[in-house]
């Protein structure tokens, strides 16, 4: 989702990883923990393009494996998938055309 407005930091991300798959609190608490410190540690170049493009967003990564990933397969896919996003946002995929805002958020 696209922030509107000046934002502190050009990106906030949270991390679900769905209990269905994943029963033991300790296993979904374990995958997070290396989502988050991929997150952390890889966020850098992504906030840097951010804000040359004069834009935040809010994310939700959602684990999607079946079985628990290792921290170093966990980093790679939160690198692709941030390079991914850009990628996308460049192509007009991630904006909102003022035809499809809700007449709630009117036009600024």
């Amino acid at each position: 989702m696209i922030s509107e407005g000046a934002q502190e930091f050009p990106a906030q991300a949270g991390m679900v990883v769905p209990k269905r798959h994943f029963r033991k609190a300790v296993v979904r608490n374990l995958l997070r923990r290396r989502m988050r410190e991929a997150f952390r540690r890889s966020k850098q170049p992504f906030y840097e393009e951010l804000r040359k493009r004069g834009t935040a967003v809010k994310l939700m990564i959602v684990y999607t494996a079946r079985e628990a990933l290792e921290y170093k397969e966990v980093e790679r896919k939160i690198i692709v998938t941030l390079q991914r996003l850009l990628k996308e946002y460049d192509a007009g995929k991630g904006r909102i055309s003022d035809a499809q805002k809700s007449p709630q958020q009117g036009s600024r």
